[in-house]
């Protein structure tokens, strides 16, 4: 491993004053994401920039935080422990200002929620109607997220909760699987698939479709549908389901889905079919593992769990045991 080493006793005689708040900030942002350029996007600061503050920082200290090597930096001891009381810190400030807006608003219930897209066509609103006839002051701000960016928005504390199609793992956030969304086939009404009582891949690989990038959730599902042959001939790639049961809608091709992405007024201009292969898509649930979650994000939570059971019920698929949702504290 290859150290950039500063003169500790040189630099301590020549700047011995403390940290400013720009500087823990930056230092707190390298911590969460584990790199200058990834540090330098969270705060939308250049990388020159989080890289000179961050020699500046170490310059004050008299001490290095990142052992630099190739292709990352690697806290020191010392950058751990000093990590853990910011943290400390950082997180009774975000409570005290989730205090001082609450008692502005005499008192309303806050929530912030970051999610795919797909949630937003028919489980959040039907969640957040139940959560409403429980709680008479809920204030909720939901934003639209790939999963890589719904972990940073929970690193940097910008939301409570986040709701995905994939586990999010990072050291820092805790993810479970709290329900289990069914995957089916999405055809236009003049696709010849629509006599078919069940779609195998040879079936759908015969006809236009519409594909997902490999990293994407459903990408990785359909990989386990087409096998070997999930890169072959298709029509369009989108990415999201949202996006592709759109292009379903207005005849380009055939696509897989998951159910909670198709709103009514979309499920009664295409046809939908379920597989051959019996397949479906976890639904997860991250939060940081610094607090535990609010009253509300636990009932927001339990209420989605419910729905996706109702869901499965109510299509016949196997209903997963679900009323005590395994928690897994994601590690490195």
């Amino acid at each position: 491993m290859e150290h950039v080493h500063l003169s500790r006793a040189a630099d301590a005689a020549v700047d011995q004053r403390p940290l400013n708040l720009r500087q823990i900030e930056i230092f707190r942002a390298i911590m969460l994401s584990g790199s200058i350029c990834s540090a330098g996007r969270m705060l939308h600061v250049s990388q020159p920039a989080i890289s000179r503050m961050l020699a500046l920082a170490e310059s004050r200290l008299g001490y290095l935080l990142f052992e630099r090597t190739k292709q990352r930096l690697v806290p020191t001891p010392e950058a751990r422990r000093l990590y853990a009381e910011i943290e400390d810190v950082y997180n009774r400030m975000c409570q005290i200002n989730s205090l001082a807006v609450n008692l502005a608003h005499g008192g309303v219930a806050t929530l912030k929620v970051a999610t795919s897209s797909c949630f937003e066509q028919v489980m959040l609103p039907r969640a957040l109607s139940s959560l409403q006839s429980q709680i008479s002051q809920l204030q909720v701000q939901i934003r639209t997220f790939k999963a890589a960016e719904i972990a940073n928005q929970l690193l940097g504390g910008n939301v409570d909760l986040g709701i995905s199609l994939s586990s999010i793992d990072h050291p820092r956030l805790i993810t479970q699987q709290i329900g289990e969304d069914r995957v089916v086939c999405v055809m236009p009404r003049s696709s010849p698939l629509r006599r078919k009582a069940a779609i195998k891949a040879e079936d759908l690989l015969a006809q236009p479709w519409i594909s997902y990038p490999a990293h994407a959730p459903l990408g990785r599902v359909q990989r386990r549908f087409f096998g070997t042959r999930s890169e072959a001939g298709y029509a369009i790639e989108a990415d999201s389901p949202v996006a592709a049961a759109s292009y379903v809608k207005n005849g380009l091709g055939s696509t897989l889905v998951n159910l909670s992405s198709l709103p009514p007024e979309i499920r009664e201009r295409v046809v939908v079919r379920p597989l051959a292969q019996d397949l479906s898509i976890g639904i997860w649930a991250s939060y940081s593992n610094l607090t535990p979650p609010s009253v509300v994000c636990q009932k927001l939570i339990a209420t989605i769990a419910c729905l996706a059971r109702e869901q499965q019920q109510q299509d016949g698929t196997p209903v997963a045991a679900m009323a005590e949702p395994a928690k897994r504290v994601s590690r490195a």
